[in-house]
């Protein structure tokens, strides 16, 4: 066997030498780490990552979605165990079939300028989410709403006039054609008009168009007579004009169309013109039938839902008139409009942000904190928590740093500001199915990966080799292991889903066996030959970059290759990990059981999360079929068969799972949970 090098570019993870040299200054002798002094009263100062969005429909990283919540109000919001409870939504209603669900807002809801928030103002936010045009990272928890994948396509449109085989108000899909023809939705500008804010005559003007612009419809207002259109270019503006000031240049194109709502062995198919296909908000099922009533409407039972627009920013409102000002920039501190608990104050990107507690939210006399200080500058956040310039602190890197300090040897804090929180989180080695074609090649590499030396390199880490995360088996109580159906020696995890209920055992795991690999590996060269260089991309964390080290060192040694590590700024990394590479680092954490949508849509078709780009029928036909099933034991069967498929076609690499997740926060912080939004400070905080 040929011996391969490890190559590693980019940043390294020199900051733990430095680390492991300041721990021996510290004093750990008190039960408080680091510097305690008294509080502000009413201000709390957080030291996360850094975030790279304000803007709801964009968040990706975790600090994204923490102030999201802060400065934007929902329909549901999650509780401390991450259940559903009410906020703009005092009460709703499930139909019986799980399709229908009916919010009745509450009517004393504003913005931070004053407006009163209504259901349309919900609607709009959701749908602008599922705006092609917005290219929103969150649309895809949205899809389980009628005809919403579709429309987030820019493939779903609605008939306005009897062609047969369709009718007024059908819904149709364009089907792909070559070579591609104009978008329908586009409109040029017959003459110079206003830009109006409202559909009204006595509406605020936020700018003009010109004769011969292009721009593109997006709907109409009550009376049919206004269209609401985005003028692209630059910032970019929303507005709305009178329709007879656009004319349609694709308007006796044809276009190749097929029936949403009929079963797929008798859809009807047809060609129908432009002019008569209109991209408007009525296709998708959210309604706003009066100002204090949203009713939404999914594809199939959708029983998790509730919980879905609680914890991934699903409802959100923002403001329409700030949107339609400065599409890319309306969440800036000098334009932004909020709709929740905070609002901006300041913003300096790269390094501090602070919150202040709105005057107008709803609830804001139960709202605690006054000021909310996010500082992610220059210099360790760890140490400005040691330093007490912190009260509570993000440890995610700290724990894997300063876990000597942080816990003894059988992995219990060894101070109180450690405080747990629950949260699923799963590690793996992420494969480009676009790269890595060979099955053969990808078995190879999985076979390749001793995981039970990671729990040996890695504090507070569990190497189940599963992707869906739980308990171990050994610490589930007897009543958890019957409902479970394990018995207690079962290796691995299992996931309670509804305590007393439901549990999910994921698929095990396929184990440590190098003969076998190389055998894969040897075959696979003589099919198709195997890449000179196995290259794996990861995030400038110094966690990921040893996930990274540590596969590269099992594929050089157990296998014979060469392996290039290359390391990124860790936004660049989330944008695409694979991009150019073969393999990387996969983390993915989340605080609902649900295996469906948490952990197994990210390896769907066109999820815009799926960074290996793995794509299967029998994967997506499960989905389909669970998808009609309201009985969740019955879909989590389902999900399971889905899961094996992934183990099978070996779309990813499972490692294991972070033993618990933890923040460091002082005394006289209160019940730190994962949502700010849930946090309380305790009436005598300033006494320890």
């Amino acid at each position: 066997m040929t011996t391969g090098a490890v190559r590693v570019l980019g940043v390294r993870a020199a900051i733990v030498i430095v680390a492991a040299s300041l721990l021996g200054c510290i004093d750990t002798s008190g039960p408080y780490l680091g510097h305690v002094k008294p509080p502000k009263p009413g201000h709390v100062r957080w030291c996360p990552f850094d975030p790279t969005t304000l803007d709801p429909a964009m968040v990706s990283l975790y600090p994204d979605f923490l102030i999201s919540y802060q400065l934007h109000d929902g329909l549901v919001v999650p509780g401390p165990n991450s259940e559903p409870r009410p906020s703009l939504a005092e009460s709703w209603e499930v139909s019986a079939d799980q399709r229908v669900f009916t919010f009745h807002l509450r009517t004393d809801a504003r913005f931070s300028n004053g407006r009163a928030i209504t259901a349309e103002d919900v609607r709009y936010s959701m749908v602008r989410v599922l705006r092609a045009r917005t290219a929103a990272t969150t649309a895809e928890y949205q899809w389980a709403i009628r005809h919403a994948k579709a429309f987030n396509a820019g493939r779903a449109r609605l008939v306005t006039v009897e062609a047969s085989p369709f009718h007024v108000g059908d819904v149709v899909e364009l089907v792909e054609q070559a070579p591609p023809l104009l978008d329908p939705d586009l409109r040029h500008v017959e003459h110079d008009v206003a830009l109006l804010l409202w559909p009204d005559d006595a509406s605020e003007v936020v700018g003009e168009l010109h004769a011969g612009e292009e721009v593109y419809l997006e709907e109409f207002d009550q009376s049919g007579q206004r269209g609401y259109v985005f003028r692209p270019g630059g910032e970019g503006r929303y507005g709305w004009v009178p329709r007879e000031a656009l004319t349609i240049p694709n308007g006796e194109l044809s276009y190749a169309v097929a029936s949403l709502d009929d079963p797929a062995a008798s859809r009807r198919t047809g060609s129908l013109p432009g002019k008569v296909l209109l991209s408007t908000p009525e296709i998708v099922g959210i309604r706003a039938p009066d100002l204090h009533t949203l009713i939404i409407e999914t594809e199939a039972p959708t029983p998790t839902l509730l919980m879905t627009m609680a914890v991934e920013c699903v409802g959100l409102v923002v403001p329409r008139e700030a949107v339609a000002r400065w599409p890319r920039t309306w969440f800036y501190p000098e334009h932004i409009v909020t709709s929740g608990a905070y609002h901006l104050k300041s913003w300096l990107e790269h390094s501090r942000l602070e919150l202040a507690r709105s005057g107008t939210f709803w609830d804001r006399d139960h709202v605690a904190i006054e000021h909310l200080v996010l500082d992610y500058g220059a210099g360790s956040t760890f140490y400005k928590y040691l330093a007490g310039q912190c009260d509570v602190h993000e440890t995610s890197t700290s724990v894997f740093l300063n876990a000597g300090l942080l816990f003894d040897d059988t992995g219990r804090p060894r101070v109180r500001d450690v405080r747990p929180r629950f949260q699923l989180w799963t590690s793996a080695i992420g494969l480009n199915m676009q790269r890595l074609t060979d099955h053969g090649l990808r078995r190879a590499l999985a076979l390749a990966l001793d995981v039970s030396q990671l729990s040996r390199a890695l504090s507070a880490f569990r190497a189940t080799g599963q992707w869906t995360p739980g308990r171990p088996v050994a610490e589930l109580t007897v009543d958890e292991r019957v409902l479970c159906n394990v018995a207690p020696d079962t290796p691995g995890v299992a996931l309670i889903v509804a305590p007393g209920k439901l549990c999910y055992v994921p698929p095990q795991p396929l184990g440590f066996h190098p003969d076998e690999a190389r055998a894969e590996l040897a075959a696979s060269r003589s099919r198709h030959g195997v890449p000179e260089r196995i290259v794996i991309n990861v995030g400038n964390r110094p966690r990921f970059i040893k996930q990274a080290e540590w596969a590269a060192r099992q594929w050089q040694q157990n296998l014979g290759l060469a392996v290039e590590v290359r390391t990124q700024d860790i936004k660049s990394y989330w944008a695409d990990p694979s991009a150019n590479s073969d393999a990387f680092v996969l983390d993915w954490a989340d605080r609902v059981p649900d295996v469906e949508s948490a952990w197994l849509t990210l390896f769907r078709c066109g999820s815009s999360f799926n960074y290996g780009h793995f794509c299967s029928e029998e994967y997506e036909r499960l989905f389909a079929q669970a998808s009609q099933i309201a009985d969740q034991r019955r879909r989590l069967e389902l999900m399971r068969q889905a899961e094996e498929i992934l183990a099978r076609e070996v779309a990813v690499i499972p490692i294991g799972m972070q033993r618990n997740d933890f923040v460091l926060a002082k005394p006289y912080v209160q019940n730190v949970t994962l949502m700010v939004r849930d946090w309380r400070i305790d009436e005598n905080w300033g006494q320890q």
